[in-house]
C-alpha cells in the first residue's frame, strides 16, 4: 500500500507541473497528463479506486478527477446524478410529488 501511496503522489506532482505549464499559458492541455493516458496510467489510476485502502482510494480518486475528467462533462452527469442526503447517505425522493389528475394510466 505505501509503494502505491508513493507512486501516486509522484503521479499527482507531474500533473501538478503539466497543470502549471498549462496556467502559464506555454501549453495548451496538460502535457504529462496526456503522456500518462498514452501509456495506459489512466486505467491503472482508475483500477485503484477499486483498492482496500481508502486513502489510495481517495488519493487515485482526486487524481482522476482532477487531472482526467472531460472539461463540461461533469457538469452534464451532476445533473442526471441522484442527491445523495450527506448524513444518512441514502438517495433523496421528491415529497411533494403528486399523483396526476384521474391517476395512471397503463394502456389497461
Amino acid at each position: 500500500a505505501g509503494r502505491n501511496l508513493v507512486a501516486l503522489d509522484g503521479l499527482e506532482n507531474i500533473l501538478k507541473v503539466g497543470e502549471s505549464d498549462k496556467d502559464m499559458g506555454t501549453a495548451q492541455m496538460n502535457q504529462y497528463a496526456l503522456y500518462i493516458e498514452e501509456a495506459g496510467g489512466m486505467e491503472k489510476i482508475h483500477n485503484l479506486q477499486l483498492h482496500d485502502n481508502i486513502d489510495i482510494y481517495n488519493k487515485a480518486y482526486n487524481i482522476i478527477d482532477k487531472y482526467f475528467a472531460d472539461d463540461g462533462e461533469d457538469e452534464e452527469n451532476n445533473e442526471l446524478m441522484p442527491v445523495v442526503n450527506e448524513q444518512t447517505g441514502q438517495f433523496k425522493f421528491e415529497n411533494d410529488v403528486s399523483v396526476p389528475q384521474g391517476g395512471f394510466n397503463f394502456g389497461n
